[in-house]
């Protein structure tokens, strides 16, 4: 990561947000995790033929050491039900065996968690 500046300024950055619109604006986004999509097509109705966003989603950096060359290795889309529970469980994996357990497989999936200091 270069060290000049922090996440919190990266995310602000343009190159952020126009990656992130990128990926998440593709009518094929769907959660790396659950699988369900971001978008569902109107079939119906007035509306007919129009994309409609059905889910919030999320780019979630599992490397941080391309910033500003992220390749699709860098990152997984996830829908922010299995964004936040993954963090939660990140942050619990002390708590009891069982949180151990679904650390490592949340884990399997490269999935970090990096709180900025």
């Amino acid at each position: 990561m270069d060290n000049n500046i922090s996440l919190k300024e990266y995310y602000k950055t343009q190159h952020w947000i126009d990656l992130s619109k990128k990926l998440l604006d593709n009518k094929d986004c769907e959660c790396l995790l659950c699988k369900r999509r971001r978008w569902k097509l109107i079939t119906r109705g007035k509306n007919k033929g129009t994309w409609k966003r059905v889910l919030r989603f999320a780019v979630h950096h599992l490397s941080y050491d391309n910033l500003f060359n992220e390749t699709e290795k860098d990152y997984m889309i996830l829908c922010s039900h299995c964004h936040s529970i993954s963090h939660d469980i990140q942050r619990s994996k002390n708590i009891s065996p069982f949180y151990e357990e679904l650390f490592k497989v949340v884990s399997k999936f490269g999935f970090i968690y990096k709180k900025e200091v």
